[in-house]
């Protein structure tokens, strides 16, 4: 799979699928681009279908051996300025839509300087992006495959973005692995598996690597972390893999919940609730996946660390149960009111154990409460943060990376919610600003480091296909935590 940086003219392109992104202007575009006499039938035809250039719309015409290429695909984008997330979302129509006629190849022309994409190096590194992504599928474990060629090179027209595509190419392998990890069956990537995930990345990207199993956990006196994997006979693990760029002039620690599946422990979570709980490591694989996108672009001047607190969320006769207090790694108690509110055990020791690593930034990637989904729905990720600048950069880095985030209160009043009278405090409040209280709970374990939080819970899984790919995991988190460390 791969991409070309072409200035043919459109209507010279040998390819199975030609892709022209228009607007308003679209049926002089495809005259030009393909020329007048069959850009003339095109247009007629389509303006028959009711094409109009508008955004999602999209017709696709095969050319009967009238052109060079096979079939002529027009997208419609509108004439307004689009964002960075459409922009990528354009990318994955057009490898949609090739992959539904079994295509091979796509070639891609648009008006890159057109004020609808305000930057045309970052709007062909989107694009790029977007053609790899909507190519995804996850078909692995069944018996039964539909053996579809796969759409694997692409061509794109009237740009040079060499090195925008480049790095396109690098977060959308990124993603994908956060996906397949995602995507697993909880019998298969249990903690052990995404610790054996990381080493591959540590050989394969020069990573320095260190894994404690639940011995060392114990003994480093990570209590809440070795508790939620207590119930379970798959070991619980932290994983730690470091990036050390030349010249490096800052830290940053990337933390992501691994729970490979929750059961909600004790505090049983009802059957349909229980379903895709498998999910709930996206955190940690979106940084696993951050992990292979900066081994691949390898850049300078920073110091990553990525952390995954990993365990498998049980019931047995050992499992941890509520009331219990537990001492926690960076020296805090905490009283367990409902072992479903497990992750935030997880990132607790794992954030103290970033600010004794001498992080200057730690940002932490959990689905971590069904209260951020109520607030936000399933679209955006909520971002909490003890530091203002800090969480501008972060938001700068998802719009830069086509991610959406949202800023949400950090509101102290409702630390009183997590008051306990016999530990330190509690790891749930009441129902209320539940998202709010977990991310005031996460804040305890961070001391004055800069530190923002990010509840994916929404975001991270798809019911349903998307825009960017099918049901399922969605590598959310990738691109912006890549974009932050390359800033």
């Amino acid at each position: 799979m791969g991409f070309t940086l072409s200035a043919s003219a459109a209507s010279a392109i040998d390819t199975d699928v030609l892709a022209l992104i228009v607007g308003a202007e679209w049926s002089g575009d495809a005259t030009s681009q393909l020329g007048a006499e069959f850009g003339g039938e095109l247009v007629a035809i389509a303006k028959e279908e009711g094409f109009e250039g508008k955004p999602g719309q999209k017709f696709i015409s095969h050319t009967l051996g009238r052109a060079t290429a096979r079939r002529v695909l027009l997208v419609g984008a509108g004439d307004k300025a689009l964002t960075t997330d459409q922009q990528k979302d354009l990318g994955a129509t057009i490898s949609k839509a090739g992959g539904a006629v079994r295509a091979r190849n796509a070639a891609v022309w648009t008006a890159w300087s057109s004020p609808r994409w305000t930057d045309a190096d970052r709007a062909a590194g989107l694009v790029a992006e977007g053609l790899l992504l909507g190519t995804y599928r996850f078909d692995k474990h069944k018996a039964e495959r539909e053996e579809l060629p796969v759409l694997a090179d692409f061509t794109l027209l009237g740009t040079q973005a060499k090195s925008a595509v480049a790095r396109a190419e690098s977060v959308a392998a990124g993603v994908v692995l956060a996906r397949d990890l995602v995507n697993e069956p909880p019998q298969i990537c249990t903690p052990d598996f995404m610790a054996d995930c990381a080493r591959t990345l540590a050989e394969k990207y020069g990573f320095e690597i260190e894994i404690f199993d639940r011995a060392a956990l114990e003994a480093k006196g990570m209590n809440l972390h070795a508790a939620v994997g207590r119930g379970s006979v798959e070991e619980p693990c932290l994983i730690h893999l470091t990036w050390k760029g030349k010249n490096a002039t800052k830290k940053i620690a990337y933390v992501g919940k691994g729970v490979t599946f929750d059961t909600g422990g004790y505090s049983l979570k009802p059957a349909a609730s229980m379903v895709n709980m498998h999910c709930d490591m996206a955190g940690g694989a979106a940084v696993l996946g951050a992990a292979e996108a900066l081994g691949r672009i390898k850049p300078d001047g920073v110091e990553v660390h990525f952390i995954v607190p990993s365990a498998s969320n049980r019931v047995s006769n050992n499992a941890y149960t509520v009331n219990e207090i537990i001492k926690g790694y960076g020296g805090k108690t905490v009283e367990i009111i409902n072992t479903d509110a497990e992750g935030r055990l997880l990132l607790a020791d794992a954030l103290a154990y970033a600010v004794e690593l001498g992080a200057d930034e730690i940002i932490d990637l959990a689905t971590l409460t069904g209260a951020c989904v109520v607030a936000l729905g399933e679209n955006y990720t909520a971002l909490f943060s003890n530091n203002d600048g800090m969480a501008a950069a972060v938001l700068a880095a998802a719009s830069t990376s086509g991610e959406r985030f949202w800023h949400m209160p950090l509101d102290e009043r409702l630390r009183d919610k997590l008051k306990s009278a016999h530990a330190d405090m509690k790891n749930v409040g009441d129902r209320w600003g539940g998202a709010i209280t977990a991310a005031l709970f996460l804040k305890e374990w961070v001391g004055e480091t800069h530190w923002t939080h990010l509840d994916i819970a929404g975001p991270a899984f798809l019911d349903a296909e998307g825009s960017l790919g099918p049901k399922g995991g969605t590598g959310h988190g990738v691109a912006a935590l890549v974009a932050y460390a390359t800033r």
